[in-house]
């Protein structure tokens, strides 16, 4: 319940759904789909991550694209989002990953393949190389289609 315009209690119901499903056979594969509707939903939570890094919300990425999930509002917007992802562990130091997915927002914000290494350098030590390529859709620009990509890389330390 909220307070509208005329000062009139006013409310809406809005339902987000996210379901997550992952198998381990030696390599991992999962997939994750979010459905918000268009009322009710004033942002997404900046932890939500649907494993793209362009059209989705890694942090350790942030702001690599404005028009993806980043903590952006969804209010009045339908927001979908699917993916599919896996990773394969090559060797005892590393461990190969990639994600297909698409995200709309009432109209489609974009498509993206992603790949990446996550390399063990040490004990703790990682060093992690991603490159993504992606599509717009009509959400970001009705009147052309454009090509976006992002390469990364980062140190981490996990003690």
């Amino acid at each position: 319940m909220f307070k509208n315009a005329s000062n009139k209690d006013d409310s809406q119901l809005g339902i987000g759904v996210a379901a997550k499903a992952n198998v381990d056979m030696g390599f991992k594969a999962g997939l994750d789909i979010l459905f918000v509707t268009d009322k009710g939903i004033n942002s997404l939570s900046p932890y939500y991550d649907n494993g793209l890094y362009i059209f989705g919300n890694k942090l350790d990425f942030d702001g690599t694209w404005q028009h993806g999930l980043h903590y952006s509002p969804v209010t009045n917007s339908k927001l979908m989002s699917v993916a599919v992802n896996g990773s394969y562990p090559f060797s005892k130091d590393v461990n190969l990953f990639g994600a297909l997915g698409m995200v709309s927002k009432d109209d489609p914000v974009g498509s993206e393949l992603n790949v990446g290494c996550d390399y063990l350098l040490m004990d703790g030590l990682h060093w992690l190389t991603v490159g993504a390529a992606g599509q717009t859709g009509k959400a970001i620009d009705a009147s052309k289609n454009h090509f976006v990509y992002m390469l990364g890389t980062q140190f981490r330390a996990d003690y």
